[in-house]
């Protein structure tokens, strides 16, 4: 689940639905899974909408994207980046 599957689903021409498991308008578990927003969230008529913003159409939350983050490798071997 998450905006990536809703894009990708959209742009499937012969897809039409999107499953997904524990998907309830009283379930929030989605919205704590690192973006600020529900993201996928019924609307009144069963659908749910796409995110439309840039990138992956939604605000990530970074605190807990930090706060869950098991690993930090950076790849940059000319070191022309200037990440540290």
């Amino acid at each position: 689940g998450g905006p990536s599957h809703l894009h990708c689903m959209s742009a499937i021409r012969n897809s039409n639905y999107f499953e997904h498991g524990l998907l309830h308008p009283q379930v929030t578990w989605m919205a704590n899974q690192g973006f600020t927003e529900a993201v996928e969230t019924l609307n009144s008529d069963g659908t749910i909408s796409v995110p439309d913003g840039d990138g992956l159409g939604v605000e990530i939350d970074w605190d807990f994207v930090e706060a869950n983050q098991t690993a930090h490798t950076i790849i940059d071997e000319s070191g022309i980046s200037g990440l540290s």
